[in-house]
């Protein structure tokens, strides 16, 4: 699948670093995805409501998008805290778990995503 996604952007950044608006071309088609946020990223799922990344617009290409496709960035990172509440945060590669229309890009994007955007925690708890 090599050569078929591009990254575009990503706008997330410490810290809140896991709510980003994500970008990608995937086939000449420009796809963007909300900002990880309870209003904008709830997607069913065979197991009943998860958080993830909505599609909010698309510019045309060969590949089209269906009305369920996600992606959810999960940071790699994590942050925990001491008995005297001082945090301790760390970094790690990101993950993605995505639709099953973007399953066959999966390992791509998740490359990229990697190759282009901050690792770490996403902070939301510091």
């Amino acid at each position: 699948m090599s050569g078929r996604v591009q990254f575009v952007s990503y706008n997330g950044h410490y810290p809140n670093l896991c709510s980003g608006e994500l970008v990608l071309r995937i086939d000449g088609t420009v796809i963007k995805f909300a900002k990880y946020s309870s209003d904008k990223c709830e997607i069913m799922k065979e197991n009943g409501i998860i958080r993830a990344q909505k599609v909010i617009g698309i510019t045309p290409g060969k590949y089209q998008p269906g009305p369920g496709t996600y992606i959810k960035l999960e940071s790699g990172g994590s942050v925990s805290f001491d008995k005297d509440w001082s945090d301790t945060v760390t970094d790690g590669p990101w993950r993605i778990d995505c639709s099953p229309d973007l399953e066959p890009f999966r390992e791509e994007i998740e490359r990229l995503v990697n190759d282009n955007v901050d690792q770490g925690c996403c902070g939301g708890c510091v």
